[in-house]
């Protein structure tokens, strides 16, 4: 019964996002929490967002890509920003965003101080 299945499924084509393809204007947060300033490019559409992360905690910059489903709070990482954040025992459990579209805010789990929300207020 399977075997039948997957005869019949087409393949999927896996496509790299580029930001720089992309005919949508992103929309801009920012926001910064214990010394760590995020800058994120949402793109709706592509359900996938640019995130730039500064500050000392992080020793410098970091940057990658997180994918996203419009109807869930879960949220993927690239293996970039996966490792960078891993190496500092900081997950990230849920992003959301009010219905107006004026802050995302980003459930955080961080060492030794447990569960926080960051807040980013839109810039564009």
């Amino acid at each position: 019964m399977y075997c039948l299945l997957l005869l019949f499924v087409a393949p999927s084509i896996v496509v790299a996002f580029n930001p720089s393809l992309s005919k949508q204007a992103p929309l801009k947060f920012e926001g910064s929490m214990l010394g760590v300033a995020a800058e994120i490019d949402l793109y709706r559409h592509q359900e996938c967002a640019e995130i730039s992360l500064t500050g000392f905690p992080l020793g410098g910059t970091v940057s990658g890509l997180a994918e996203f489903e419009t109807d869930e709070w879960a949220v993927g990482l690239d293996d970039t920003l996966k490792l960078a954040l891993s190496r500092r025992r900081v997950r990230i459990e849920s992003v959301g965003m009010f219905r107006n579209e004026s802050q995302l805010w980003v459930m955080l789990v961080l060492p030794l101080i447990g569960r926080r929300v960051m807040w980013l207020d839109r810039k564009n």
